[in-house]
């Protein structure tokens, strides 16, 4: 295996507090980048979230720990049986209402909290027991991440809505996500130079 210096998103976060947009934009896309690849390979990750996401210390991002992930419908019988594979606070709405088995529109709903969670700092859906985060990512709308962060783009708003749907027919595939990312990195670094 390669041996990756540097540090988990979820260190990060907890050491820096907060991340400014650029930066958080580029961790995302990467992600994205990351998700769209497994994807065209056949593949879900099924647990995305901070602490699977390691900053290298050359400035890149890389998606690890595949402990979870499989093909679409592979573990469909295990789903009936009631088990859900993941992390309760990063499951799609339909894994959380045992509706589906996971598939590549899970790993963007979980992209979308952890996006939630990079810009503004606290999950979108708040933790404690197992079954919270499983019942509110079924019934409850996402906040607006905007209460809890500066001013974002409006593309980004409309992008993280998008991810954090309920219906998973609503989220747009990871290509499509990496795409908007690009637009949004370039916008936030032409900002800063005119700033």
């Amino acid at each position: 295996m390669e041996l990756l210096s540097g540090e988990s998103l979820r260190c990060r976060l907890r050491r820096d507090y907060r991340l400014d947009i650029a930066t958080s934009l580029w961790i995302i896309r990467q992600t994205a980048e990351a998700l769209a690849a497994l994807h065209r390979a056949g593949f879900v990750h099924s647990d995305v979230k901070p602490d699977n996401i390691r900053l290298v210390d050359n400035g890149n991002v890389k998606l690890i720990d595949l402990g979870f992930a499989h093909r679409p419908g592979e573990n469909a019988v295990l789903h009936r049986q009631g088990y859900l594979l993941g992390t309760a606070d990063y499951l799609a709405s339909e894994i959380c209402a045992f509706a589906a088995d996971a598939d590549e529109r899970s790993d963007l709903f979980s992209l979308g909290v952890t996006s939630f969670e990079t810009l503004a700092r606290r999950l979108p859906y708040s933790s404690g027991s197992t079954w919270l985060p499983l019942r509110r990512h079924r019934c409850d709308p996402p906040p607006d991440v905007g209460k809890y962060t500066e001013l974002l783009p409006l593309g980004l708003l409309s992008l993280l809505e998008r991810l954090l749907a309920h219906e998973p027919g609503a989220r747009p595939r990871a290509g499509v996500v990496v795409q908007q990312l690009v637009a949004l990195e370039i916008g936030t670094l032409a900002r800063r130079r005119v700033a």
